[in-house]
Formats: structure tokens, sequence, C-alpha cells
């Protein structure tokens, strides 16, 4: 069997609870289970993972929103003392109190990202997210900022992320502006793409920018990525919607990271996969998710639309910069 590297992305779902009902969310269409990551799975996760692969990123998700877990702030600690070498907090902002804030800094002495997701001015963007307070956001991010810099904990970036839903150019100028004067590091903004679920293809909804290719090139995800669910298992490896489709099913509580990572039958499905990478699954066809690993690093434009990537690779690299 050939040598394959450990994967360089690791995806914890750690909460399938949300407080917010948003109208593009594909979780929310099939409802929230409200379950959320045991410690003791957690542990196991973070202790395979960064033991097999120690210079991996990690990203802390949920189907709903992460900090409704209540020991949120417990996780990413227990990763900072595992040497995790960044890790990347996914949010909708609306739970980032003050009491979170200062959690967050004085406890996460590493590379940490916090990725806000506001779509957004306000009209727009509580149009979108039903539930949400946009002026209480706002606020949350302003204090998170302030807080952060009274305590010179630099090492905590604030991104804001935005899924463009048809917005004007006007609305986006604002929007760029307004985040950029408040202090925030980043600004990442999204092509919404929507999924066909008779087919599982995935799709722009809006035209994005990433470059033409002359011919399909096989998907990184099978060798790079690692996605897992609150079980421990991992889920899948594609942008099917969250999980109908899975190319793996294993469960980490029953085989090592190792065991499983470089199995024959893993070790297979990449190798059919690179010699027919449109033929693997009937997603694969017409999907264009995998561009985004072929980018060049040094690519300043924040149109870009594959979420999973952005929440790894911008909040903790600062890769992408906002344009002026």
């Amino acid at each position: 069997m050939s040598y394959i590297e450990p994967p360089e992305k690791i995806r914890i779902c750690v909460s399938e609870a949300c407080n917010l009902r948003c109208r593009f969310c594909t979780c929310q269409k099939k409802g929230f289970s409200n379950r959320l990551i045991d410690f003791d799975v957690f542990k196991n996760i973070v202790d395979q993972v960064f033991a097999y692969s120690p210079k991996a990123y990690l990203s802390l998700i949920g189907k709903g929103e992460t900090l409704m877990h209540p020991q949120a702030v417990d996780l990413i600690e227990y990763a900072m003392r595992k040497n995790v070498k960044a890790i990347s907090v996914t949010t909708n902002g609306t739970l980032l109190s003050k009491e979170i804030q200062k959690e967050i800094l004085e406890r996460c002495s590493g590379l940490v990202g916090i990725s806000v997701s506001v779509d957004g001015m306000k009209e727009s963007y509580e149009k979108i997210r039903i539930g949400a307070n946009y002026d209480q956001v706002v606020e949350n991010v302003r204090s998170f900022i302030e807080m952060r810099n009274e305590m010179h904990k630099h090492n905590v970036q604030i991104s804001m992320n935005m899924t463009k839903v048809r917005h004007s150019d006007e609305e986006l100028k604002e929007y760029i502006q307004f985040w950029l004067g408040l202090g925030v590091d980043q600004l990442i903004i999204r092509s919404l793409f929507e999924i066909d679920h008779h087919t599982n293809i995935t799709r722009w909804v809006e035209p994005n920018r990433l470059p033409a290719f002359p011919e399909k090139k096989p998907c990184q995800f099978l060798t790079s990525f690692l996605q897992f669910e609150y079980t421990g298992k991992i889920e899948h490896l594609c942008f099917g919607p969250y999980g109908e489709q899975k190319i793996v099913d294993f469960d980490l509580t029953k085989q090592s990271l190792k065991e499983i990572w470089e199995s024959e039958h893993y070790q297979n499905i990449r190798k059919y996969h690179i010699s027919n990478p449109e033929k693997y699954t009937p997603s694969c066809k017409d999907c264009e998710i995998w561009k985004i690993d072929f980018l060049p690093v040094d690519r300043k434009v924040v149109y870009i639309g594959d979420r999973k990537f952005l929440s790894m690779r911008n909040a903790y690299l600062n890769i992408y910069k906002a344009l002026k």
C-alpha cells in the first residue's frame, strides 16, 4: 500500500442545535436534532487526530450554532492544550456575549479564528437570518474587538462571513466599508450554492469568480479533509446535503484514525476517484467545488463559494483579504 499523507483539515460538528432559522440553511429545512457532541467523544477525536496528524488545522462547526454547546470554550481550550496549530470557530454571533468573549480571550492561548456569519446590512440580514437581531450581533462583534485589543490578545482573529444572496453592489460596498471600519481582521464574501436534492448536484446560485479549468481535476477532500459528526463518526467527504450521500462511513470509536485513513477501502476510493474524477458519484460530474483547492494562495478576491474550505483555511492563515 502506498503512503498517504495524514489529513490536513479537520472539521468537528459540535452542535446540531440552532437558535435561528436561516432561509438558505439546508439543515433547518431538514430539522435540527438539538444533539450536542459529548466531551469524551470530542477528546477522543482530538487525541487521535493530532497524534496522527499534528500539523492539521481544526474547525469547530455546527449543523446549527456552535456556541449553543454549553462547553464550547472548554472544547476550544482542550484542543489548544493538545498543541493544535490553529482552530477556527464558526458562529452566527448572536450568543457571543461578553462573558463568552472574556472566556475565549483568557483561556485560549493559541491561534484562534472566530468567524461570524452576517449576510448583509440590517434589513437584508434580518430577512435572511430569521430570529437574529442585527444590532445585537454588531454590538457583540464590536465589544469582542475592543476587549481583544485591550487585552492584547491578537492571536484571536475575528472575521466576518457573508453569503451573497443577490445583494446589490451598493449594499456590498457598504458592508465591506462598515466591517473593515469596525476593525475586523477579515471579510469573506461567498456565493451561495444550492443542492438539487434529486440529483445531489451542487451548483452556484450566482455566477462566481472562480477561474476556468481546461479539464476536471480530482477532488482534494479524499486526500486532505475529514469531517466528524457529533457521534465520532466520519460523516462524509463531499458536499452532498449534509450526509445524505456518504462516500465513507467509519466510526472512530471502533477503529483508530490511522487504520481508517490508510485502510484498503479508503485507498481504493482515492485511486478510483483520481483516475475517474467525474464518475465516482452522480454529484461529482457537475460539481465545481473542487476548483477551490487549485486557487493560488495569494489570490485576494473574496468571492468564494466553498464554505468548508473558507472556514478552515481563511480563518487562520489570512490568505484572502477583503477588497477595498
